[in-house]
């Protein structure tokens, strides 16, 4: 009998038959991620409030991403950032958190440091970022020593394909706020853009890299038209969504997807095998009624919603009360801490370092300064006449515990001794067994004597 060897392509398609067992198998040649995209929420949480089609709201854009984390292996979330509000009042700065702490417990990916995230001040903004996991990056924010204050990019990886996320703002975006703080700016993105793009590439091995870029569509195309090794670019400082890309003159799609949180934009990224990258249209979900809400969110936002308003009533009796005591007749008034640091300059600034200073920053801490039950005692000239409590500028005079709580009204200072009288007393309407359980005459004495 005589046997033959089989060909070498008889060989291969034999073997193509043969199980498996026992061989590592290969890694999908492509790599398909669907990229979530919002920029210039603004703080925004619920929807926008119009009767005849309400658009936005946190709850659905957390329902549509856990449907595309249902539909899809790979999902990335990107913010573009202006994710805080530049009102300033405390209502939108709490929301502004709140906006930050539900990005980042729904798992996005990265956010882009915008010049309005500014507004929430920098400790308050990490500190929202870091407690929820929200990585923020931005390549060319420096402090005073130059130096950047956040990483450049991050690196994502699916299967054997990594995909790197770079961010820079435009400088010129800084004149929307009065004073940047602290001594900070955003520096030439030039050098920033080159630097990331070439670490992404030959220090990260990155197969495809996305640009969160911080300013509007023209600034985008002027800096980036001849920028190489970017696949994909979103820019951040838009109010309407961009469905129909611009290209920079290298040929690179822009897009965004912004509306005060109403639109949400979907665009999937192939890495193909052969070192290509392709990308499709990008999808605008305008998140309306018909776009369902996840039921966690919604209820976590109606709360907060019913929190503000018990907040703004009690704001509401507490002026009320104010100016029902006020219209007693008075021949004296409050003149404020200031006034009294004229003369008294030494006591003044020991006072300032003192807890009375900042009874009222307690309060506001705990959301609770809007509460008739607790200003009494962190206060000065509650239930008196012209006290505090009439108007926003007589709040911010007399907020804190200050010398005329206990000396009374300023301008009977020449004649009051009341405070002298009996100090212990004083100190109890205040300090009692309810308020204040372990409070020692003589030891909390020592700390305010003068």
């Amino acid at each position: 009998m005589r046997f033959h060897h089989p060909s070498p392509l008889a060989l291969s398609a034999l073997l193509a038959l043969l199980p498996l067992s026992g061989l590592a198998p290969r890694v999908a040649a492509d790599v398909d991620v669907v990229i979530g995209y919002e920029t210039r929420a603004v703080g925004e949480v619920e929807d926008c409030g119009c009767h005849s089609h309400p658009k936005g709201g946190f709850a659905k854009r957390a329902a549509l991403i856990n449907t595309l984390r249902d539909e899809s292996e790979n999902v990335l979330i990107l913010s573009g950032g202006d994710n805080v509000s530049n009102k300033g009042d405390r209502q939108w700065n709490r929301q502004s958190q709140m906006l930050l702490s539900m990005m980042g417990e729904m798992g996005t990916g990265a956010a882009a440091v915008q010049s309005q995230d500014l507004f929430l001040g920098l400790d308050v903004l990490n500190s929202a970022a870091a407690e929820h996991g929200l990585s923020l990056i931005c390549a060319n924010l420096v402090g005073e020593d130059g130096k950047p204050l956040y990483p450049a990019y991050k690196v994502f990886t699916y299967g054997d394909k990594k995909l790197g996320v770079l961010a820079v703002t435009d400088p010129r975006l800084q004149s929307a706020i009065k004073s940047m703080p602290n001594g900070l700016k955003f520096d030439d993105p030039a050098p920033a853009l080159a630097a990331g793009v070439k670490a992404l590439h030959d220090a990260e091995g990155c197969d495809a890299v996305v640009l969160l870029f911080g300013g509007r569509r023209e600034q985008a195309l002027e800096r980036c038209k001849d920028l190489q090794g970017v696949d994909l670019i979103f820019y951040g400082n838009a109010t309407i969504s961009q469905r129909v890309p611009a290209e920079t003159d290298a040929g690179v799609p822009v897009y965004t997807a912004a509306n005060r949180g109403k639109d949400f934009g979907e665009i999937t990224l192939t890495m193909k095998d052969d070192g290509t990258v392709e990308l499709s249209p990008m999808l605008i979900h305008e998140l309306d009624k018909n776009y369902a809400e996840e039921p966690s969110y919604a209820e976590r936002v109606n709360a907060f919603k019913a929190e503000i308003e018990v907040e703004h009533t009690r704001a509401q009796e507490i002026e009320t009360m104010a100016r029902e005591f006020s219209a007693a007749p008075v021949t004296d008034t409050y003149l404020g801490t200031d006034t009294c640091a004229r003369c008294h300059a030494d006591i003044a600034k020991k006072f300032e370092s003192s807890a009375h200073a900042h009874a009222m920053a307690t309060l506001e801490a705990k959301y609770e300064d809007n509460n008739p039950d607790c200003v009494a005692c962190h206060v000065t000239g509650w239930k008196e006449p012209g006290g505090y409590g009439i108007d926003p500028q007589n709040r911010a005079m007399l907020a804190g515990v200050q010398c005329e709580a206990c000396h009374g009204y300023g301008t009977a200072h020449d004649r009051s001794t009341n405070a002298m009288a009996a100090p212990k007393d004083m100190c109890l309407r205040c300090h009692d067994a309810a308020n204040s359980p372990e409070f020692d005459f003589d030891r909390y004495w020592a700390k305010i004597k003068h």
